[in-house]
């Protein structure tokens, strides 16, 4: 899936024992030997969510995109567990956000297939089946009106808004702020392009060649940029991300604290236009209301501490967010 090694991403020794093979699936079909779970709807015999419950008498086999349905499985556990590794030498070189900092990630680009044919082709026929497949025609209708969200203009409101803000506010001492910046994280050149010119020496990227469609390929490289985009995001104190993107949620809780994730906000459920707001399904929350319309318009997140909301850290985002099934 993602078309390179562990062991490029990430810095020896690794807390758990790897390997890199692909096991044919004729060897894992002994239920005496094997319990097999696939959440990848809509291979065939996928169950998306069912229930883990481990044989210690067999081997478990997991494959998913998702979180385990588990008691371990929830990220109070989870987020323990991927703050366990260490990034590569390469990646870590390249980390530059910090707490100072605001995160973006904008998810615009849709789900194209991959292939020489049709690797432009970001909403053509191809690209619609090919998502109608995973999600359904219902699904992909939802997921291209998410993507449709989180179009870079969309977030300049926001940014502008925040920027404007933090130069209201003092330091304890009496003092200006120093100005606001932002890390960019964008699967678009034409995202990278527009907010670099519309806010100069205000955002920080990491630069890599994109083809003028996508800055989002699978392959190695293109792997390790993500890479280094999620953990830069995961430093920042307050992340502006994009719905139906699982990108946005796990630089949240990487980044986050005691089962918590980064304070966050979604293009189309809480700024912009609000995706399924003519029947009030995803109206933003207090204190999540469009920027520059009057109330508090984000300013609050940037002073918030992980978990200030009430209820189970592992519903802060998932139990808002949209899924495909």
């Amino acid at each position: 899936h993602c078309n390179c090694s562990f062991r490029r991403l990430f810095a020896q020794p690794l807390p758990f024992t790897l390997l890199e093979e692909e096991i044919p699936l004729a060897n894992l079909t002994d239920p005496r030997h094997f319990q097999r779970y696939n959440y990848m709807r809509p291979e065939p015999g996928a169950v998306k969510d069912a229930p883990i419950i481990p044989d210690p008498r067999r081997h478990l086999y997991f494959k998913s995109a998702f979180v385990m349905n588990h008691a371990h499985g929830k990220w109070t556990h989870a987020q323990q567990q991927i703050q366990r590794l260490v990034p590569a030498a390469r990646v870590a070189r390249q980390l530059i956000a910090d707490k100072t900092m605001v995160g973006l990630h904008i998810r615009n680009v849709f789900d194209a297939p991959r292939d020489s044919r049709t690797f432009s082709s970001t909403t053509g026929n191809e690209a619609i089946a090919a998502a109608e497949k995973e999600y359904g025609r219902k699904g992909t209708s939802k997921l291209l009106a998410w993507r449709k969200a989180a179009h870079w203009s969309n977030f300049v409101p926001r940014i502008t808004s925040l920027m404007r803000q933090h130069s209201l506010t003092r330091t304890s001492g009496g003092l200006s702020q120093q100005p606001l910046r932002f890390y960019l994280a964008a699967d678009s050149e034409e995202a990278y392009a527009s907010l670099l010119k519309r806010f100069p020496n205000r955002i920080l990227v990491t630069r890599r060649e994109c083809a003028s469609e996508r800055c989002d390929f699978r392959d190695c490289e293109g792997t390790l940029y993500a890479l280094v985009d999620m953990l830069n995001l995961a430093r920042t104190r307050l992340i502006l991300g994009s719905g139906w993107s699982s990108y946005s949620e796990v630089a949240a809780y990487l980044g986050g604290s005691s089962g918590n994730p980064v304070p966050i906000l979604m293009a189309g459920r809480d700024f912009g236009a609000l995706v399924g707001a003519e029947h009030g399904r995803y109206s933003p929350k207090t204190p999540c209301c469009n920027p520059l319309e009057g109330g508090t318009d984000g300013e609050a997140f940037l002073g918030m501490e992980a978990g200030a909301e009430d209820g189970d850290p592992d519903n802060l985002i998932q139990h808002f967010w949209p899924r495909p099934f």
